[in-house]
């Protein structure tokens, strides 16, 4: 993933709702069985291990504020 993309990426997890997030989860993982190049797997592997930690941070956040 290009440095600009992985930057808008993240900008875009920043923001996006639960609901946003978990659909893309899903396209991810759906698009991992037709992507063919080294490249692109690695791509949609960080994409999923960047929602994972993002979802995780939210939930520790809201435990905190408990």
């Amino acid at each position: 993933m290009d440095k600009e993309l992985l930057k808008s990426f993240l900008r875009w997890l920043d923001h996006a709702s639960p609901e946003d997030i978990e659909e893309r989860r899903k396209e991810f993982e759906r698009q991992r069985s037709r992507v063919s190049t080294k490249e692109g797997l690695r791509d949609l592997n960080l994409g999923l291990r960047l929602i994972d930690e993002e979802i995780l941070a939210r939930l520790s956040a809201r435990r905190l504020r408990r």
